[in-house]
Parts: structure tokens; sequence; C-alpha cells
């Protein structure tokens, strides 16, 4: 298409959840509690790790990394899709957008590195706990995360060059609430069927070679756990992985929808609901799952709480 005559767009309108005034404002109301609990809940988890000596291990290292994450990717969404409810006018400028679509797409990125290292951790306590300290040392956690982070960028880097250079001169309304790459893609003044083809290619690639390596380290996992022969002994290896397990089922359950959606034509308002799950109820599930199915997590708060009271 020719774009030579055609003005590029200065910015985008972002459509949001559809709807009357009393669902928007139930919306409203119910974003705002679970924003404000997510990230309570999440800066509480980091506060214990960081202050609580029995918290420092690899384990809640990586746990402390993935609450800081759930914790940048809800600011990221929610704080302008509250705005814009609020906005009369609900447009966004088109660097603005650019940017939230690439802090969105480094932090998942970032966070299904994560995932794998956290089952690693969890297969070498549970498999080979003789050698679980002198495997899982302080230098070597620090440097899988700091692959991670790098990783991430260098993962993300490309897309975004190709996404940003895109010239975006016709309609400038993405049916979304955040701004979304492939909706972003979308309203390019060219034709983006091969680019959009390319991306859900290599976003399902990496997405699934995560998942392959949770899967494989949970499978040595659970079959190690199913020899343990005393059934406390079971029940005690099961419960130290059921966090992250739960939590792996819903990041990689609601990531493999999002991505394969596209090719099932779910209707806007169903896509919007599910990617509202992944990118809000998950982050505001995370401190729940880990403290209070964690009982070296509700022990170390049983005990800050009790410090507290007695000190007044």
């Amino acid at each position: 298409m020719d774009t030579k005559n055609k003005s590029l767009v200065t910015e985008f309108i972002l459509v949001g959840f559809t709807g009357g005034p009393a669902l928007q404002i139930l919306i409203f109301v119910l974003v705002l509690f679970i924003y404000a609990v997510t990230v309570l809940g999440n800066v509480l988890m980091i506060t214990l790790i960081c202050i609580d000596q029995r918290l420092h291990t690899p384990m809640y290292f990586f746990l402390w990394n993935l609450s800081l994450l759930e914790t940048m990717n809800i600011s990221n969404i929610v704080p302008l899709m509250l705005a814009q409810m609020l906005s009369l006018h609900k447009s966004i400028p088109v660097t603005n957008c650019f940017i939230q679509s690439f802090v969105y797409l480094y932090l998942a990125t970032i966070t299904l590195l994560i995932l794998p290292i956290m089952s690693l951790d969890r297969y070498v306590a549970i498999c080979i706990p003789l050698r679980y300290t002198t495997i899982m040392r302080g230098r070597l956690c620090i440097q899988l995360i700091i692959g991670a982070w790098l990783g991430s960028l260098i993962c993300i880097l490309y897309p975004t060059i190709i996404i940003t250079g895109l010239p975006y001169c016709g309609p400038n309304v993405i049916n979304h609430f955040y701004c979304d790459g492939f909706s972003i893609v979308k309203l390019a003044c060219m034709d983006t069927r091969i680019l959009h083809t390319i991306d859900i290619i290599s976003a399902l690639a990496f997405l699934l070679s995560s998942l392959g390596l949770t899967v494989v380290s949970y499978s040595f996992i659970i079959s190690t756990i199913v020899r343990i022969q005393s059934t406390n002994g079971r029940l005690k290896a099961f419960s130290t992985c059921s966090s992250h397990l739960t939590m792996v089922t819903l990041v990689y359950g609601t990531a493999i929808f999002l991505q394969v959606s596209p090719a099932m034509h779910p209707s806007a308002e169903v896509h919007k609901t599910v990617n509202m799950f992944a990118n809000i109820i998950c982050p505001f599930m995370n401190p729940f799952v880990y403290t209070f199915r964690n009982e070296n997590v509700r022990n170390v708060l049983k005990t800050r709480i009790q410090r507290e009271i007695c000190c007044r």
C-alpha cells in the first residue's frame, strides 16, 4: 500500500471493555481492588524474602524475582487501563503504546524463562538433594537470573524494532485494554499476514520450549516422588513444588490459549477476558499461592507479625 500521501497516526485508541456504565464501574472497582491487593501481596513477599534469613535460599531467590516480575507486569497494564476507563478520549500516544507493548513482552518473556529455572531448582532439591547446596550455589542462581533478563531482551529486541518500524497511517483503534503487539501490527498500512504468522510461530516455539523444559523437570520429580516409600515423605516432597506447579499450570495454560486463539477466531471480548485472567488474575493469585500454601513463608510471616505486636 502506498503510504507516501498518508499522514502517520500519532495516537492509538484503546477500546477497553465494552458495556454500560454499571458494568464499567463494576470492572473498575474490581480491577482496582485486585491491583492494590496484588501489589501489596507481592511487595510483602519481596520484603519477607529480603529481610528474613530463613528465606535466603535459591527457591525463594527465584520467587523474589517472580514476585517482582508480577508486580511490574500488572503495574504496566492496570494503571493505564483504569485511567482509560475514566477518560472520555481513550487515546494513548503511539510512542507510549510501543513502550507498554515492549515492557509487557519483555516481562512475559522473562517469566517464561524463570519458570523452567524454578523447575530445575525443584528437580535438584527432590531428585538429588545431597548435591543441592553444591549445585544450586548463589553464584549460579545469580547467573541464571541475569541470563533470563538479558536473554529475554535479546529475544524481543528484533520483533520490537520491526513493530516500531512499520507504517501506521490508517485505522488507529485497538480493540483491547492494553497495547498488545499483535493488535498493533494489525493496524500497519501494509500486508502483515506473513509477519503475523512468523510472530505466532516464533512465540509458540519459545513458549513450547519453555514448557518442555518444565515438563521434563517435573517428569523426573514425579518419578522420584512416586518411588519414595514413606507416605509422609511423598507428601513433604510434593508440597515443596505444589505451589510452583500451580502457577506453572495457570501461566502456561493461559499463554498457550492466547497464542493459538487467533486460529480459533474467538470474539474480542473472550480474548480480552482471557488476557485479563493472564495479566491481572494470575499476578493476584501469586502471593496467595506461595504464601498460604508454603509453610516456611507462613511461619516467617507469623513470626514477623508477632514481633510487631510485641514491640507495640
